[in-house]
């Protein structure tokens, strides 16, 4: 019966670009011996797809999944979620600032954040994420429809602290659900100063 139930969950998916990014990062940290040995780590096939990536192609989420946990295992197993913290504010920078550029300083910054949102669906299936203003200097984003591990939260918190520093502003984000403390979503609370 269980395998039933699990048929029905649709697969989650990457984009290519997401694989590269992260891929990029661990080269900017390991050399040589060190960096094969990273990559001998995963299934021939998932280093071949990493090694290969093409951008704008999707692939299986679990890929990305066990880049992170090599992430978190390599660099600071003490703190999983400082590592994985620390690779995406690698690879947002990039992939924020090339989405944020053309509408940086024309959007509020209320709005440039609810576009932020959207992008969530160019990268990951099936998952929604939707920006929700909660005042001047406030706004919610939640999550729903994407059954990731418990390293992926840290992806969205650095996602969004790159965000708001590629706007020119210092963002507080908090994660105040989570489906891996038994909410029905994951939500992140983000506030920042006056501009």
């Amino acid at each position: 019966m269980a395998a039933e139930g699990k048929s029905k969950v649709p697969e989650l998916l990457v984009r290519g670009i997401s694989l590269i990014s992260m891929r990029e990062y661990v080269k900017t940290m390991l050399a040589g011996e060190e960096l094969e040995e990273f990559f001998s780590h995963f299934p021939e096939s998932e280093e071949e797809a990493i090694s290969n990536a093409k951008k704008g192609e999707w692939y299986p989420f679990e890929i990305q999944q066990h880049i992170r946990e090599n992430v978190a295992k390599w660099f600071n197993p003490g703190n999983p979620r400082k590592a994985i913290m620390d690779m995406v504010a690698f690879t947002a920078d990039f992939e924020i600032s090339a989405f944020l550029k053309g509408i940086i300083g024309i959007l509020p910054v209320h709005m440039v954040l609810q576009q932020s949102a959207k992008v969530f669906g160019k990268f990951y299936q099936p998952g929604k994420m939707v920006a929700i203003r909660e005042g001047e200097y406030k706004a919610l984003f939640e999550l729903t429809d994407f059954l990731a591990d418990s390293l992926f939260c840290p992806v969205i918190d650095a996602w969004l602290i790159s965000a708001g520093k590629n706007m020119g502003f210092e963002p507080n984000v908090v994660e105040t659900a989570c489906i891996h403390n038994g909410d029905d979503l994951c939500r992140w609370e983000v506030t920042w100063d006056e501009e």
